[in-house]
Protein backbone atom coordinates (compact mmCIF):
# COMPACT_ATOMS: atom_id res chain seq x y z
CA UNK A 1 0.00 0.00 0.00
CA UNK A 2 2.84 2.37 0.78
CA UNK A 3 3.64 2.39 -3.17
CA UNK A 4 0.76 2.79 -4.21
CA UNK A 5 0.33 5.85 -1.99
CA UNK A 6 3.54 6.99 -3.06
CA UNK A 7 2.77 6.99 -6.62
CA UNK A 8 -0.62 8.51 -5.76
CA UNK A 9 0.89 11.69 -4.56
CA UNK A 10 3.74 11.82 -6.81
CA UNK A 11 0.90 11.63 -9.70
CA UNK A 12 -1.01 14.40 -7.64
CA UNK A 13 2.34 16.70 -7.35
CA UNK A 14 3.49 16.01 -10.97
CA UNK A 15 0.16 16.99 -13.14
CA UNK A 16 0.44 20.16 -10.64
CA UNK A 17 3.67 21.27 -11.25
CA UNK A 18 5.32 19.58 -15.25
CA UNK A 19 1.73 18.94 -16.13
CA UNK A 20 1.57 15.28 -16.56
CA UNK A 21 1.84 12.30 -14.78
CA UNK A 22 4.96 10.47 -13.94
CA UNK A 23 4.52 7.86 -16.49
CA UNK A 24 3.86 10.56 -19.24
CA UNK A 25 6.99 12.25 -17.79
CA UNK A 26 9.41 9.77 -18.22
CA UNK A 27 7.85 8.03 -21.33
CA UNK A 28 7.25 10.87 -23.46
CA UNK A 29 3.91 10.29 -24.10
CA UNK A 30 1.86 12.68 -23.18
CA UNK A 31 -1.09 12.58 -26.01
CA UNK A 32 -0.65 15.48 -27.36
CA UNK A 33 0.95 17.85 -25.18
CA UNK A 34 0.34 21.16 -24.67
CA UNK A 35 1.64 24.50 -23.60
CA UNK A 36 1.79 23.96 -19.57
CA UNK A 37 3.17 20.09 -20.00
CA UNK A 38 7.04 19.14 -19.51
CA UNK A 39 8.66 15.81 -19.88
CA UNK A 40 11.65 14.66 -19.38
CA UNK A 41 13.00 14.64 -22.78
CA UNK A 42 11.93 18.16 -23.21
CA UNK A 43 13.85 19.02 -20.17
CA UNK A 44 16.83 17.26 -20.99
CA UNK A 45 16.73 18.87 -24.41
CA UNK A 46 15.86 16.34 -26.73
CA UNK A 47 12.25 16.94 -27.33
CA UNK A 48 9.91 18.59 -29.61
CA UNK A 49 9.34 21.40 -27.00
CA UNK A 50 13.23 21.59 -26.68
CA UNK A 51 13.97 23.59 -23.67
CA UNK A 52 17.71 23.83 -24.89
CA UNK A 53 19.88 23.35 -21.38
CA UNK A 54 17.82 21.42 -19.52
CA UNK A 55 16.26 21.96 -15.89
CA UNK A 56 18.18 25.03 -15.08
CA UNK A 57 16.68 26.85 -18.00
CA UNK A 58 14.39 29.70 -17.36
CA UNK A 59 13.89 30.99 -20.92
CA UNK A 60 13.57 29.41 -23.77
CA UNK A 61 12.03 29.21 -27.31
CA UNK A 62 8.85 27.35 -26.46
CA UNK A 63 5.53 28.64 -26.67
CA UNK A 64 6.56 32.41 -26.81
CA UNK A 65 9.72 32.37 -24.70
CA UNK A 66 8.71 30.67 -21.64
CA UNK A 67 11.77 28.45 -20.24
CA UNK A 68 11.22 25.31 -18.42
CA UNK A 69 11.79 26.59 -14.70
CA UNK A 70 8.85 29.24 -16.03
CA UNK A 71 6.27 26.84 -17.32
CA UNK A 72 6.56 25.05 -13.97
CA UNK A 73 6.21 28.40 -11.98
CA UNK A 74 3.07 28.67 -13.60
CA UNK A 75 1.25 25.28 -13.28
CA UNK A 76 2.19 25.48 -9.54
CA UNK A 77 0.62 28.68 -9.31
CA UNK A 78 -2.70 27.53 -10.83
CA UNK A 79 -2.51 24.22 -9.70
CA UNK A 80 -1.02 24.65 -5.92
CA UNK A 81 -4.41 24.74 -3.93
CA UNK A 82 -6.22 21.94 -5.65
CA UNK A 83 -3.05 19.30 -5.08
CA UNK A 84 -3.14 20.56 -2.08
CA UNK A 85 -6.62 19.33 -1.37
CA UNK A 86 -6.25 15.96 -3.33
CA UNK A 87 -3.10 15.80 -2.12
CA UNK A 88 -4.50 15.85 2.19
CA UNK A 89 -7.79 13.55 1.15
CA UNK A 90 -5.14 11.08 -0.60
CA UNK A 91 -3.61 10.63 2.21
CA UNK A 92 -6.44 10.61 4.99
CA UNK A 93 -7.81 7.74 2.35
CA UNK A 94 -4.95 5.86 2.60
CA UNK A 95 -4.76 5.96 6.32
CA UNK A 96 -8.42 4.79 6.42
CA UNK A 97 -7.48 2.24 4.10
CA UNK A 98 -4.72 0.95 5.75
CA UNK A 99 -6.51 0.74 8.98
CA UNK A 100 -9.57 -1.27 7.15
CA UNK A 101 -7.43 -3.80 5.75
CA UNK A 102 -5.18 -4.31 8.79
CA UNK A 103 -6.73 -7.81 9.77
CA UNK A 104 -6.70 -9.44 6.04
CA UNK A 105 -2.81 -7.70 4.93
CA UNK A 106 -1.95 -9.58 8.37
CA UNK A 107 -3.42 -12.62 7.22
CA UNK A 108 -1.94 -12.50 3.86
CA UNK A 109 1.57 -11.51 5.33
CA UNK A 110 1.19 -14.38 7.88
CA UNK A 111 0.36 -16.83 4.82
CA UNK A 112 3.39 -15.47 2.99
CA UNK A 113 5.56 -16.09 5.65
CA UNK A 114 4.18 -19.67 5.84
CA UNK A 115 4.97 -20.30 2.55
CA UNK A 116 8.84 -18.69 2.65
CA UNK A 117 8.58 -15.85 0.96
CA UNK A 118 7.89 -13.42 3.89
CA UNK A 119 10.90 -11.73 3.59
CA UNK A 120 10.61 -10.64 0.23
CA UNK A 121 6.86 -10.09 -0.17
CA UNK A 122 4.27 -8.15 1.66
CA UNK A 123 1.02 -6.79 1.80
Amino acid sequence: MDAAQAYAQLSIWSKATVGVNPWEFLTDQTGGGGTSNITLKELLGMGAGDYGSGVSASSGARYGGRGALDVIAYNFKNNWLEATIQSTLTGVGFMAAKKLTRKPRSMANKMLKQLGVGTMVRI
